[in-house]
């Protein structure tokens, strides 16, 4: 299917209203899916409380995690916090940022098959070495994805 298709389609199949919602629009919908989120994780865990949210591609906005607090959110989990990739002691918990799971330093914690920090940063030097990529920019980019 072409994005044309797709939109196409889209056009036909949904209602379109020619306008944005409303504040009020806006604040129903958000809380709506905050909270029947919610239902539906706990209604598949039987007897555990949904506390915590990973908002999708790392994005909030002041209204939902003031939403998220009123529907029985502890904490939130987003991108960055005016461009830091950590918190600190302190931050608002309902800005916390969220940990890359494809990063060195959470692969690189204690378990099963894990390879230490050292180790996984010397398997990607010598890769890079080995494929002739041992540019400065490579060297840069590999330090800023690490640090």
């Amino acid at each position: 299917m072409t994005l044309r298709d797709f939109v196409e389609t889209y056009k036909r199949t949904q209602i379109l209203n020619d306008r944005y919602e409303t504040v009020e629009e806006q604040r129903k919908a958000i809380s709506d899916s905050l909270i029947n989120s919610k239902k539906i994780v706990e209604e598949q865990l039987p007897g555990k409380a949904v506390r915590h949210i990973a908002y999708p591609w790392y994005v909030s906005s002041g209204i939902s995690r003031r939403l998220s607090m009123q529907a029985g959110y502890l904490t939130n989990f987003i991108g960055s916090i005016g461009g830091r990739d950590t918190n600190r002691y302190g931050d608002d918990p309902y800005q916390i940022v969220r940990v890359e799971a494809d990063k060195d330093i959470v692969l690189s914690l204690p378990g099963k098959g894990r390879l230490s920090f050292l180790k996984r940063v010397t398997k990607k030097w010598v890769a890079m070495l080995l494929s002739g990529k041992s540019e400065l920019r490579f060297v840069i980019k590999l330090f800023k994805e690490i640090f």
